[in-house]
């Protein structure tokens, strides 16, 4: 029995597992973006997830199981101002399409709040994701795939290995 192909399927697996697991929330602990526009204006939007890092959510016995994004806009001296504050939130609803959509809220005195949450991948609370799993698992790929070509070109399960492959980079 060759296993060559049984060893390249298994690392195809363990690659996507590894390069994406922490994009679909598993792991330790959920890790979102946490700061305030008031005291650190890169936290505004435009977002830029290189300016912050994701941090796990604090273990102070609350369940975190989402994160959020709350922008409040209110009306002060003559002007509407504009505060955003990311973080861990317990509870409240998912928007659609992955919490792009936001629950508004409009107060007295010309506030309105809009609490953004999403659970479908840590730092979703930052700006859109860059899919930059699926490149990192390109990489291993186009090189196992190379080096064991010449080894199981001819062997049944090769064919099934590269569809395989290929299945998971589309999804």
């Amino acid at each position: 029995m060759n296993y060559s192909a049984i060893f390249y399927i298994a690392f195809i697996i363990c690659t996507f597992i590894i390069c994406d697991a922490q994009n679909l929330g598993f792991g330790p602990k959920l890790k979102c973006y946490q700061c305030n526009s008031r005291t650190q204006p890169h936290c505004a939007d435009p977002f830029d997830n290189r300016t912050f890092i994701l941090e796990p959510c604090p273990d102070n016995g609350q369940n975190y199981s989402r994160c959020m994004k709350k922008l409040v806009e209110f009306y002060y001296d003559r002007k509407w101002i504009r505060r955003i504050e990311r973080g861990c939130a317990v509870e409240g609803e998912i928007g659609r399409e992955e919490g792009r959509w936001c629950h508004t809220v409009e107060g007295t005195q010309r506030v309105i709040a809009r609490y953004c949450y999403c659970n479908n991948k840590q730092g979703c609370n930052g700006a859109r994701p860059k899919n930059l799993s699926l490149f990192l698992l390109f990489i291993p790929v186009v090189l196992s795939s190379t080096l064991l070509l010449i080894q199981i070109r001819e062997h049944p399960l090769f064919t099934f290995s590269i569809l395989f492959t290929f299945a998971f980079i589309m999804l």
